[in-house]
């Protein structure tokens, strides 16, 4: 009869050391599972601040297109002289100037 009780002690260890390797195995595969949910999570976080650049950028360019039309404008002759005749109150020589006697 002592046969037979080390036998089966020696099963025991082994389902013991089976059961320990499958446990393992589902801990490392859970903590691999939840590493990848951590890691989808920051790439959808990433996407996100990607399109919100991306819509900054467009909006820039769009600033920098008008910004080129003004500027292309202000470099005329007829630009600066409307900003002189309007901000400055200048006139040409014998141009006639209207004076409105009711404003202070």
């Amino acid at each position: 009869m002592s046969k037979y009780t080390i036998t089966k002690k020696k099963k025991i260890k082994i389902n013991l050391k089976r059961m320990l390797s499958c446990v393992g195995v589902i801990v490392v595969a859970v903590f691999v599972f939840t590493s990848f949910l951590d890691v989808q999570g920051d790439m959808n976080d990433n996407r996100q601040q990607i399109r919100n650049i991306e819509a900054r950028i467009a909006e820039a360019n769009l600033q920098t297109i008008m910004l080129e039309e003004v500027l292309s404008k202000v470099e005329t002759d007829e630009f600066l002289e409307r900003v002189a005749r309007e901000s400055l109150r200048m006139a040409r020589p014998g141009d006639r100037i209207f004076v409105d006697s009711s404003r202070n």
